[in-house]
């Protein structure tokens, strides 16, 4: 399986989705993601799988700066790293995907060290404030890149 479609595949696991989910969601059909399992994801069809798949395209596309961190083609079995803090993922995974879409919507871009220093303000807020309901996230995402 091309490495792409993996890294994809582990995000659909995470979200409980099946490959038949993900190929409804992306409005084709099982055929053409087998054939995408094979040679790769399209780069038209990059930043839909990546919404869909509440990740990055760069994580997609490399293994990294997304929600997953690890590569599934590796021998190596790095030591994991203390935390010094414990991290929500799933809030995190929320924080990047609507920062992601309201980017992609709005064109704004952002260099890599400021779209970090956005998303560690936006998670901690979002933390300390426990936004639950979808209308809570889009009003503070349009509100933090008003900032920007």
């Amino acid at each position: 399986m091309h490495i792409t479609m993996v890294r994809i595949g582990k995000q659909l696991d995470n979200l409980g989705m099946s490959w038949a989910d993900f190929a409804r969601s992306m409005g084709t059909d099982n055929q053409n993601v087998n054939n995408w399992k094979k040679r790769g994801i399209s780069k038209s069809k990059l930043a839909e799988a990546a919404r869909i798949t509440q990740t990055t395209t760069d994580f997609i596309i490399t293994g990294k700066n997304g929600v997953l961190d690890e590569t599934p083609h590796s021998d190596v079995n790095p030591t994991p790293k203390p935390f010094l803090y414990q991290v929500n993922t799933k809030v995190l995974q929320k924080v990047i995907f609507e920062l992601e879409i309201a980017m992609l919507e709005s064109g704004i871009s952002l260099t890599p060290g400021d779209k970090a220093e956005l998303i560690a303000e936006f998670y901690r807020e979002a933390i300390e404030q426990e936004w639950t309901t979808t209308s809570q996230w889009q009003e503070k995402v349009a509100h933090f890149l008003q900032a920007v």
